[in-house]
Protein backbone atom coordinates (compact mmCIF):
# COMPACT_ATOMS: atom_id res chain seq x y z
CA UNK A 1 0.00 0.00 0.00
CA UNK A 2 2.97 2.53 0.14
CA UNK A 3 4.83 1.55 -2.98
CA UNK A 4 7.37 -1.29 -1.89
CA UNK A 5 6.88 -4.03 -3.91
CA UNK A 6 7.27 -7.15 -2.15
CA UNK A 7 9.73 -9.81 -4.04
CA UNK A 8 9.58 -13.73 -4.28
CA UNK A 9 13.09 -15.25 -5.26
CA UNK A 10 12.65 -19.21 -5.69
CA UNK A 11 14.31 -21.94 -7.97
CA UNK A 12 10.93 -23.24 -9.57
CA UNK A 13 8.23 -21.37 -9.74
CA UNK A 14 5.12 -23.18 -11.71
CA UNK A 15 3.20 -20.90 -14.13
CA UNK A 16 0.07 -21.59 -11.99
CA UNK A 17 1.74 -20.23 -8.41
CA UNK A 18 2.95 -17.14 -10.50
CA UNK A 19 -0.50 -16.33 -10.84
CA UNK A 20 -1.48 -17.08 -7.52
CA UNK A 21 1.84 -15.03 -6.45
CA UNK A 22 0.56 -12.34 -8.41
CA UNK A 23 -2.67 -12.51 -6.63
CA UNK A 24 -1.11 -11.16 -3.71
CA UNK A 25 1.18 -8.59 -4.35
CA UNK A 26 4.16 -10.66 -5.18
CA UNK A 27 6.84 -10.56 -7.65
CA UNK A 28 8.21 -13.93 -8.78
CA UNK A 29 11.71 -14.22 -9.19
CA UNK A 30 12.75 -17.51 -10.55
CA UNK A 31 16.47 -17.90 -10.07
CA UNK A 32 18.65 -19.04 -6.99
CA UNK A 33 19.87 -16.49 -3.89
CA UNK A 34 23.40 -15.98 -5.24
CA UNK A 35 22.29 -14.86 -8.82
CA UNK A 36 19.34 -13.09 -7.47
CA UNK A 37 21.72 -10.70 -5.34
CA UNK A 38 24.68 -10.67 -7.83
CA UNK A 39 21.90 -8.84 -10.17
CA UNK A 40 20.68 -6.86 -8.01
CA UNK A 41 23.82 -5.17 -6.07
CA UNK A 42 24.89 -3.13 -9.10
CA UNK A 43 21.35 -1.70 -9.16
CA UNK A 44 21.16 -0.82 -5.61
CA UNK A 45 24.29 1.10 -6.13
CA UNK A 46 23.52 3.14 -8.70
CA UNK A 47 20.22 3.91 -6.68
CA UNK A 48 21.85 5.11 -3.76
CA UNK A 49 23.90 7.38 -5.73
CA UNK A 50 20.77 8.94 -7.61
CA UNK A 51 18.75 8.77 -4.05
CA UNK A 52 22.32 10.88 -2.65
CA UNK A 53 21.95 13.50 -4.86
CA UNK A 54 18.54 14.37 -3.90
CA UNK A 55 19.66 14.47 0.13
CA UNK A 56 19.56 17.85 1.13
CA UNK A 57 22.96 19.83 0.36
CA UNK A 58 24.19 16.80 -1.67
CA UNK A 59 26.18 14.07 -0.60
CA UNK A 60 28.16 11.64 -2.31
CA UNK A 61 26.79 9.09 -0.30
CA UNK A 62 23.38 8.28 2.06
CA UNK A 63 24.30 9.19 5.48
CA UNK A 64 23.02 7.24 8.17
CA UNK A 65 20.09 9.42 9.31
CA UNK A 66 19.04 9.90 6.06
CA UNK A 67 18.62 6.32 5.10
CA UNK A 68 16.81 5.76 8.58
CA UNK A 69 14.62 8.96 7.70
CA UNK A 70 13.61 7.57 3.67
CA UNK A 71 12.95 4.23 4.98
CA UNK A 72 10.47 5.57 7.09
CA UNK A 73 8.77 8.72 4.91
CA UNK A 74 7.86 7.71 1.28
CA UNK A 75 8.31 10.86 -0.72
CA UNK A 76 5.02 11.80 -2.32
CA UNK A 77 6.70 12.03 -6.37
CA UNK A 78 4.11 14.05 -8.57
CA UNK A 79 4.62 11.64 -11.28
CA UNK A 80 2.26 8.97 -12.34
CA UNK A 81 4.97 6.73 -14.20
CA UNK A 82 6.93 6.21 -11.06
CA UNK A 83 3.53 4.68 -8.54
CA UNK A 84 3.14 0.89 -7.98
CA UNK A 85 -0.28 -0.08 -7.65
CA UNK A 86 -1.00 -3.64 -6.10
CA UNK A 87 -3.16 -6.06 -7.87
CA UNK A 88 -6.40 -5.83 -7.31
CA UNK A 89 -6.38 -2.31 -5.67
CA UNK A 90 -9.96 -0.84 -6.22
CA UNK A 91 -10.06 2.82 -4.67
CA UNK A 92 -13.85 2.97 -5.22
CA UNK A 93 -14.48 -0.80 -3.51
CA UNK A 94 -13.20 0.65 -0.19
CA UNK A 95 -9.22 -0.46 -0.27
CA UNK A 96 -7.65 1.81 1.52
CA UNK A 97 -6.00 5.05 -0.62
CA UNK A 98 -2.98 5.36 -1.97
CA UNK A 99 -0.67 7.86 -3.52
CA UNK A 100 -1.59 6.34 -7.27
CA UNK A 101 -5.14 6.69 -6.78
CA UNK A 102 -4.80 11.01 -5.74
CA UNK A 103 -2.91 11.33 -9.40
CA UNK A 104 -4.80 9.48 -11.19
CA UNK A 105 -8.15 12.11 -9.85
CA UNK A 106 -10.04 9.21 -8.57
CA UNK A 107 -10.55 10.91 -5.49
CA UNK A 108 -13.07 13.94 -4.79
CA UNK A 109 -12.40 17.16 -3.78
CA UNK A 110 -14.84 17.93 -0.78
CA UNK A 111 -15.23 21.02 0.41
CA UNK A 112 -13.33 19.94 3.97
CA UNK A 113 -10.55 19.28 1.66
CA UNK A 114 -10.78 22.76 -0.06
CA UNK A 115 -10.65 24.28 3.51
CA UNK A 116 -7.89 22.27 5.27
CA UNK A 117 -5.44 23.16 2.11
CA UNK A 118 -6.22 26.65 2.42
CA UNK A 119 -5.74 27.11 5.91
CA UNK A 120 -2.17 25.59 6.21
CA UNK A 121 -0.37 27.53 3.89
CA UNK A 122 -0.59 30.75 6.27
CA UNK A 123 -0.18 28.30 9.49
CA UNK A 124 3.07 26.58 8.54
CA UNK A 125 4.26 29.91 7.16
CA UNK A 126 3.61 31.72 10.61
CA UNK A 127 4.12 29.06 13.25
CA UNK A 128 7.98 27.32 13.32
CA UNK A 129 6.56 24.07 14.65
CA UNK A 130 3.02 23.11 13.88
CA UNK A 131 0.60 19.96 14.05
CA UNK A 132 -2.50 20.38 12.03
CA UNK A 133 -4.72 17.63 13.20
CA UNK A 134 -7.53 15.94 11.08
CA UNK A 135 -10.11 13.88 12.76
CA UNK A 136 -12.93 12.33 11.58
CA UNK A 137 -15.00 9.17 11.85
CA UNK A 138 -13.48 5.79 10.17
CA UNK A 139 -14.41 5.75 6.99
CA UNK A 140 -15.13 9.51 5.95
CA UNK A 141 -11.95 9.57 3.99
CA UNK A 142 -9.07 10.95 5.89
CA UNK A 143 -6.43 8.86 4.37
CA UNK A 144 -7.48 10.00 0.77
CA UNK A 145 -7.84 13.62 2.22
CA UNK A 146 -4.45 13.46 3.67
CA UNK A 147 -3.09 12.26 0.35
CA UNK A 148 -4.62 15.20 -1.48
CA UNK A 149 -3.31 18.14 1.25
CA UNK A 150 -0.42 16.45 0.19
CA UNK A 151 -0.47 16.45 -3.54
CA UNK A 152 -1.77 20.26 -2.91
CA UNK A 153 1.05 21.21 -1.10
CA UNK A 154 3.66 19.88 -3.77
CA UNK A 155 1.88 22.29 -6.12
CA UNK A 156 2.75 24.84 -4.08
CA UNK A 157 6.82 23.52 -4.04
CA UNK A 158 6.83 21.97 -0.94
CA UNK A 159 8.43 18.77 -0.10
CA UNK A 160 6.07 15.85 0.87
CA UNK A 161 7.07 12.78 3.05
CA UNK A 162 4.16 10.58 4.32
CA UNK A 163 5.44 8.46 7.52
CA UNK A 164 5.28 4.56 6.52
CA UNK A 165 4.29 3.65 9.96
CA UNK A 166 5.73 0.49 9.78
CA UNK A 167 7.84 0.84 12.67
CA UNK A 168 8.61 3.79 15.60
CA UNK A 169 9.64 6.95 14.15
CA UNK A 170 13.29 7.93 14.72
CA UNK A 171 12.92 11.51 16.58
CA UNK A 172 17.21 11.90 15.42
CA UNK A 173 16.92 10.86 12.14
CA UNK A 174 13.58 13.22 11.63
CA UNK A 175 15.35 16.03 13.19
CA UNK A 176 18.43 15.75 10.92
CA UNK A 177 16.48 15.71 8.06
CA UNK A 178 14.30 18.68 8.96
CA UNK A 179 17.19 20.74 10.13
CA UNK A 180 18.79 19.96 6.48
CA UNK A 181 15.48 20.77 4.87
CA UNK A 182 13.22 23.34 5.54
CA UNK A 183 11.42 22.84 2.69
CA UNK A 184 10.07 19.57 4.25
CA UNK A 185 5.98 18.82 5.11
CA UNK A 186 5.23 15.65 7.16
CA UNK A 187 2.37 13.57 6.49
CA UNK A 188 1.23 10.91 9.39
CA UNK A 189 -1.96 8.97 9.63
CA UNK A 190 -2.64 7.42 12.57
CA UNK A 191 -0.98 9.81 14.71
CA UNK A 192 -1.91 8.81 18.17
CA UNK A 193 0.40 5.60 17.89
CA UNK A 194 3.10 7.72 17.71
CA UNK A 195 2.85 10.66 19.88
CA UNK A 196 5.48 10.27 22.13
CA UNK A 197 8.00 10.08 19.64
CA UNK A 198 5.99 12.95 17.57
CA UNK A 199 6.02 15.23 21.40
CA UNK A 200 9.58 14.67 21.47
CA UNK A 201 10.36 15.91 18.18
CA UNK A 202 7.88 19.03 18.65
CA UNK A 203 10.33 19.86 21.56
CA UNK A 204 13.83 18.86 20.17
CA UNK A 205 12.58 21.16 17.13
CA UNK A 206 11.55 24.21 19.09
CA UNK A 207 14.69 24.33 21.46
CA UNK A 208 16.58 23.99 18.22
CA UNK A 209 15.06 26.03 15.84
CA UNK A 210 13.95 24.15 13.51
CA UNK A 211 10.74 23.93 11.71
CA UNK A 212 8.51 21.27 11.96
CA UNK A 213 5.42 21.40 9.82
CA UNK A 214 2.95 18.15 10.52
CA UNK A 215 -0.53 17.39 8.63
CA UNK A 216 -1.50 14.06 10.86
CA UNK A 217 -4.89 12.25 10.44
CA UNK A 218 -6.63 10.24 13.64
CA UNK A 219 -10.08 8.68 14.38
CA UNK A 220 -12.52 11.26 16.21
CA UNK A 221 -12.32 8.92 19.45
CA UNK A 222 -8.71 9.11 19.99
CA UNK A 223 -8.59 12.77 19.48
CA UNK A 224 -9.53 13.48 23.04
CA UNK A 225 -5.93 11.77 23.68
CA UNK A 226 -3.55 13.83 21.33
CA UNK A 227 -5.40 16.80 22.51
CA UNK A 228 -3.71 16.11 25.83
CA UNK A 229 -0.41 14.96 24.87
CA UNK A 230 0.84 17.60 22.61
CA UNK A 231 1.66 21.16 23.67
CA UNK A 232 -1.21 23.59 22.66
CA UNK A 233 1.43 25.89 20.61
CA UNK A 234 1.92 22.60 18.26
CA UNK A 235 -1.75 21.51 18.02
CA UNK A 236 -3.93 23.28 15.44
CA UNK A 237 -7.26 21.47 15.01
CA UNK A 238 -9.47 21.50 11.88
CA UNK A 239 -13.16 22.51 13.45
CA UNK A 240 -15.06 23.84 10.00
CA UNK A 241 -17.19 21.45 8.41
CA UNK A 242 -16.29 18.06 9.28
CA UNK A 243 -15.13 15.20 7.01
CA UNK A 244 -17.61 12.53 6.43
CA UNK A 245 -20.70 14.97 6.61
CA UNK A 246 -21.10 16.13 2.66
CA UNK A 247 -22.62 19.49 1.22
CA UNK A 248 -24.72 19.91 -1.59
CA UNK A 249 -22.08 20.68 -3.79
CA UNK A 250 -19.67 17.61 -2.32
CA UNK A 251 -22.82 15.18 -3.21
CA UNK A 252 -23.10 16.61 -6.81
CA UNK A 253 -18.78 16.34 -7.16
CA UNK A 254 -19.47 13.00 -6.09
CA UNK A 255 -22.09 11.80 -8.41
CA UNK A 256 -20.44 13.57 -10.96
CA UNK A 257 -16.87 11.60 -10.26
CA UNK A 258 -18.68 7.94 -10.10
CA UNK A 259 -20.37 8.79 -13.40
CA UNK A 260 -17.34 9.19 -15.19
CA UNK A 261 -15.30 6.27 -13.72
CA UNK A 262 -18.55 4.03 -14.52
CA UNK A 263 -19.00 3.64 -11.20
CA UNK A 264 -22.41 4.96 -10.26
CA UNK A 265 -24.43 1.99 -10.01
CA UNK A 266 -28.21 1.71 -11.36
CA UNK A 267 -30.47 5.00 -9.54
CA UNK A 268 -34.04 3.39 -10.21
CA UNK A 269 -35.56 5.83 -7.84
CA UNK A 270 -37.90 3.72 -6.65
CA UNK A 271 -38.92 4.07 -2.74
CA UNK A 272 -39.66 1.30 -0.75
Amino acid sequence: SVGRPSILVLNEIPRLQKKEFAKFGLLPIQCDANTFVEKLLPEVNALESTIAATVPFGHATIPLHARVFLNQFKRLAPQKEQQVTLFGHDFYGGDEPIWADILNEYDVRFDATENISKGLTSIFDKTEQAIYLISAEPGTGKSAALYRIGRDLIANGKDVFIFRGEERLSVESVYWWLKNSTNTILLVDNVADFLDEIQKLCLTCRNNHVKLAIVAAERLRREGQIVDELEYKFLFKYDANPLGILTDSDIEKLIKKLEEQGRLGKITRLFI
